[in-house]
């Protein structure tokens, strides 16, 4: 999580990037937050974690889109970072 979390804040357009290591982290976060543009799913998520995770965003944050290396594109930091730049618009 610590290299995806750096290769977000590392681009040269501000980001706020928020990084938990579990499901309960991060659906405890998204309670909190106001705002949400995209949602990191890890590759270390099960199918179950990710269904409740798209299931909580659907339901709260109905136009967040989510990058899920590993299962949405092949998991590697050039394929991460592309991924975000597009759902991001950070060209």
């Amino acid at each position: 999580m610590d290299e995806v979390v750096t290769l977000i804040k590392d681009h040269p357009k501000t980001v706020t990037v928020i990084g938990n290591f579990s499901e309960k982290e991060g659906l405890k976060k998204l309670q909190a937050l106001k705002k949400v543009d995209l949602v990191h799913i890890g590759g270390r998520y099960t199918e179950g974690q990710r269904m409740r995770m798209k299931k909580y965003l659907s339901e709260h944050f109905s136009k967040v889109p989510t990058t899920e290396p590993g299962f949405q594109y092949p998991y590697n930091n050039i394929e991460i970072l592309k991924d975000i730049r597009l759902k991001l618009n950070l060209f």
